[in-house]
């Protein structure tokens, strides 16, 4: 799971500049710091402390309650998939021959027999 800051978002839905929340963490945020956190650049860390700041802060602004969830967001992950699992050599075979329409058959039966082989080894040891 990857944690993004979506301060930049949260600015834009409430109609509030990065300026605006310089001036009210000022002497207690660094200035660079609010910046680059408004512009929603993707930071590695985010200080626990900064970041209640400019949450208190933004509270200050609105007069509303700010959640954590206000400013931080969850990126979402493709999940990487074997293409080939959970696949026979049928379906396999359809495929190979969709995306290699100019592999001679020969060839294309010796990729399904080293495909067919793993299983074979498999079955036998269980």
């Amino acid at each position: 799971m990857q944690i993004r800051v979506s301060l930049d978002k949260y600015l834009k839905q409430q109609n509030l500049s990065a300026y605006k929340l310089v001036q009210e963490t000022e002497g207690r945020v660094a200035r660079g710091s609010v910046y680059a956190l408004a512009r929603g650049e993707q930071v590695k860390r985010v200080d626990l402390e900064t970041l209640g700041e400019v949450m208190t802060a933004l509270e200050r602004i609105t007069g509303h309650k700010v959640n954590v969830s206000d400013v931080l967001e969850e990126i979402e992950q493709p999940v990487q998939q074997d293409p080939l699992e959970g696949t026979g050599a049928g379906e396999l075979q359809a495929t190979l021959e969709a995306l290699e329409t100019d592999t001679q058959p020969a060839e294309l039966q010796g990729w399904l027999e080293r495909f067919e082989q793993p299983k074979q080894s498999e079955q036998a040891g269980a």
